[in-house]
């Protein structure tokens, strides 16, 4: 076994041994504490120096689709094109985990996932991806008195300087936005 594939069970619930019992002839399957549970991914040997990278192709092309429609089209582009061969890896494990499963989850509809990623970045304070989801809640639908209560309600619960790093932030966002500079 391959020592990056404990790494890798424990990042994505994924295993992969060529040859091993979740390896069928280029497959994987996702295996858990309840054993296989049947998901197949396309295993693609694609770094010269052998190792393994998957990507479940449903799943990729679904939060592809899905992360463009919420962040915008030549973003999600540039950050996918401008990723060396180590930021790659990223960026197709947050399209396809983040993007492709988590917000293809219709329980929660894009807009309140859209104002959960508002408060939780805020709340962090991740700054550069709250400006990034606050352009994304605009797009889903949340509106600016939307935002200004989420902020305000972080304020009690993360402390008063994650409502203001927030509201500055929302404001220069909000202030981008309407002036077209994207």
């Amino acid at each position: 076994m391959r020592p990056c594939v404990k790494q890798m069970v424990a990042l994505t619930g994924f295993f992969h041994k060529r040859g091993g019992p979740a390896c069928r002839g280029g497959v994987l399957m996702h295996v858990c504490c309840h054993g296989s549970a049947g998901k197949t991914l396309v295993c693609a040997n694609t770094s010269e120096d052998g190792e393994n990278y998957f990507m479940a192709s449903d799943a990729y092309d679904a939060g592809l689709a899905v992360r463009r429609d919420v962040l915008g089209t030549e973003y999600v582009d540039n950050s996918i094109n401008n990723a060396d061969e180590f930021s790659k890896k990223l960026q197709d494990f947050v399209t396809e985990h983040a993007w492709g499963t988590v917000w293809q989850d219709e329980t929660i509809d894009r807009k309140t996932r859209s104002m959960i990623n508002v408060a939780l970045l805020a709340g962090l304070p991740r700054h550069d991806e709250l400006r990034l989801h606050l352009r994304g809640a605009l797009t889903n639908g949340v509106s600016k008195d939307e935002i200004a209560s989420i902020l305000l309600h972080i304020g009690v619960y993360a402390g008063a300087p994650c409502a203001v790093s927030g509201f500055k932030i929302a404001r220069e966002v909000f202030a981008e936005v309407e002036s077209g500079d994207d």
